[in-house]
Formats: C-alpha cells, structure tokens, sequence
C-alpha cells in the first residue's frame, strides 16, 4: 500500500489482526480493502479485527473503505472491530458518527 502499511498479526485471543500504519486516503484505501478482504475467509468465528492505532491520516475515502470491509464482513456473518485506533482516526470516526459501528465486543466477565 502506498504511504501506508498493513501487517497480519495474531492477539492473544488468537484472532487475526490487520495492522494498518500511515495514511488510509483516496492513494490506497482500495488497498486497504484489497488486503484485508481474504482475511474474511479466514476463522470464521472470530470478527474480522482491525488495529488503526498507527494511522496518521484518514479522509473520507478511508471512511468508504472501512465501511465497505464492514459491509463484506457482515456478508459473511462476522463484525468488524476496531480495538485501537490513532487521534486522528477516533476523531474522524467521532465526527462521521461511525464509532460504535467498529466497537469491539465487550468480554464476558
């Protein structure tokens, strides 16, 4: 991806996690979709989990992307969660109004 960089990774739930850093803009928001959709395939149980906490730009194409891999993830029956996220991309999703539909479940107790 162009000014921006994705990484698979595995938390401790032993989900899958995309890893974004850098910018998500009209440059390579496609890509971002592009990555992350074969990951939709992959441990259907578990919500398709997206780490933002190192994206210093996100515009309103950005928005579309993950709006768009959610929609695919519910496709295919599964959320999408965002379980950090930078200022600048909280601030975004705030001011669109889309936070709680990337919110992470909460653990049971």
């Amino acid at each position: 991806m162009p000014a921006s960089r994705a990484e698979l990774q595995t938390d401790a739930r032993g989900r899958d996690v995309l890893v974004v850093a850098g910018d998500i803009d009209l440059a390579n928001a496609h890509d971002l979709v592009t990555t992350a959709t074969p990951l939709l395939s992959r441990q259907q149980e578990h919500a398709l989990v997206l780490d933002l906490a190192g994206v210093t730009f996100l515009d309103s194409t950005g928005i579309g992307a993950l709006l768009e891999i959610r929609t695919l993830a519910l496709a295919e029956g599964r959320r999408t969660e965002v379980v950090a996220m930078s200022e600048a991309v909280e601030r975004v999703l705030e001011l669109a109004g889309l936070t709680d539909l990337f919110a992470p479940e909460e653990d049971p107790a």
